[in-house]
């Protein structure tokens, strides 16, 4: 029977009997009277990341039994919390009649919301009610390391390989430890105002909830003149009346970032608030040149630059303007964002290579005497685009690498793209899927650790 608690889900099921010895038969091998005993269990993983993947991890696990009567009939499995206080409690049939000895092969699912040390008790009867002894396990269930920063979270919601989604790692010391799944902020939080407007939990902002679907320049979507693209100043957000309020306007990138979740795609964002929000690209009042503005692509959550003159949506926000670090030096090879809480490391590290050996290098680095340090996600690091030379930059247009996976690829990392020569031009640019290829075993230049 399986027991269902409101915190834990665990399920046992008895996978096959191996290595058997048979003696006698319909369940008698000797008149002793002999309890059974158990002996060797083997069970990995051993430890479980909360809600890994799929909500649920597997722990496959053998048990040897012996019983010179040869009717062992029944398993018993009790879970305890770290208080001692009973979880789950199941038990069942196994069906080893006339078998002497063998091994139990069985799996246990474990799905839970809790995060906590968890115990397990396990033994086994003969048809007479003899009982065996006892063995006992642990599995230690683990979540998000919650950082403390006021960046919303960017909706990661499972650990990956180069390649594919893998159960996350439960220890520093193994691969792949310290990629974003494993860290979190500020979970992206949505009240829906019933007038056609959403309120971010997060940021304070208060986004229009249904853009239509028009195509609009950039002097459209800003409310700026242009005698050739926007001659009777129209202003898509400044003219709009919604929810009772009419001080819209076109949002800038880092807050159009904001709502990207890089958890999904197609679009990249939560749609049971934002539900028409298209796969194409939006507006963002951020220009870096006279002829170029900046945009996010809700496909993915890319963020590029394109010509002004160009048609694309046009998502409208009010509030107070959110984001935007206020860098300082700890002189200590350190910078602190105060608006973020944020420590950066300050020069950034040109090895090692490939996104593994990065997700390594960070979770290593004593810097100024701390600890902690871990690959900053997509959102974290685009705060750096604007952060200046307090944040000492490379001498060459680079890619900085994220903890953030794309998950239209599985195998390609999010980086931004930084370039001291011409900033301009390309800084902060944000690309899922860049190199060609794997970038995740790829060289992709620099690495900047926070915590």
């Amino acid at each position: 029977m399986n027991r269902i608690c409101s915190n834990l889900l665990l399920i046992i099921s008895l996978l096959s009997l191996i290595n058997l010895n048979g003696c006698g038969g319909g369940g008698g091998g000797t008149s002793s009277g002999s309890a059974p005993s158990i002996q060797n269990m083997n069970y990995t993983p051993t430890g479980a990341f909360l809600n890994d993947g799929n909500g649920t991890i597997t722990i496959n696990g053998s048990i040897d039994f012996t019983d010179p009567d040869g009717n062992v009939s029944s398993y018993y499995l009790t879970v305890y919390d770290s208080n001692k206080n009973i979880v789950s409690a199941l038990s069942g049939a196994i069906p080893a009649s006339g078998i002497t000895s063998g091994t139990l092969l069985i799996s246990l699912l474990v799905g839970t919301t809790v995060v906590d040390n968890y115990s397990f008790a396990v033994y086994i009867k003969d048809a007479q009610n003899y009982s065996s002894n006892i063995l006992t396990g642990t599995f230690p269930v683990t979540g998000p390391i919650q950082v403390t920063s006021n960046i919303p979270d960017t909706g990661a919601d499972r650990c990956y390989n180069t390649t594919s989604v893998m159960n996350c790692p439960l220890s520093e010391a193994e691969p792949y430890y310290g990629q974003d799944y494993q860290f979190s902020s500020n979970p992206m939080s949505y009240t829906n105002n019933g007038d056609g407007t959403i309120t971010d939990n997060v940021t304070g902002l208060m986004w229009q909830m249904t853009p239509d679907a028009v195509n609009y320049n950039w002097y459209e979507a800003t409310g700026t003149y242009d005698a050739t693209d926007n001659s009777t100043t129209t202003d898509v957000c400044g003219d709009l009346t919604l929810g009772g309020y009419t001080d819209w306007r076109l949002p800038e990138k880092r807050e159009l970032l904001s709502i990207v979740d890089y958890g999904t795609e197609n679009p990249a964002i939560d749609t049971s608030y934002f539900p028409d929000t298209s796969t194409y690209d939006y507006w963002a009042n951020t220009a870096y040149s006279t002829t170029d503005a900046w945009n996010v692509q809700f496909a993915d959550g890319a963020v590029t630059t394109a010509s002004k003159t160009t048609g694309k949506h046009v998502q409208c926000v009010r509030g107070t303007t959110w984001g935007g670090g206020i860098f300082v030096d700890n002189h200590d090879g350190t910078v602190t964002d105060t608006v973020s809480g944020l420590m950066w490391q300050q020069t950034a590290m040109t090895v090692p290579y490939d996104w593994e050996a990065k997700l390594n290098a960070c979770t290593n680095l004593n810097l100024a005497g701390h600890t902690g340090w871990r690959l900053p996600d997509i959102k974290e690091l685009a705060t750096t685009a604007d952060a200046g030379i307090i944040l000492q930059m490379p001498t060459d247009t680079a890619l900085f690498s994220s903890s953030t996976t794309n998950v239209n690829t599985n195998n390609s990392v999010w980086v931004m793209m930084l370039s001291p020569s011409n900033p301009a031009s390309i800084n902060g640019q944000i690309i899922g899927d860049c190199c060609g290829g794997n970038s995740k075993t790829l060289y992709l230049g620099y690495t900047r650790c926070v915590r």
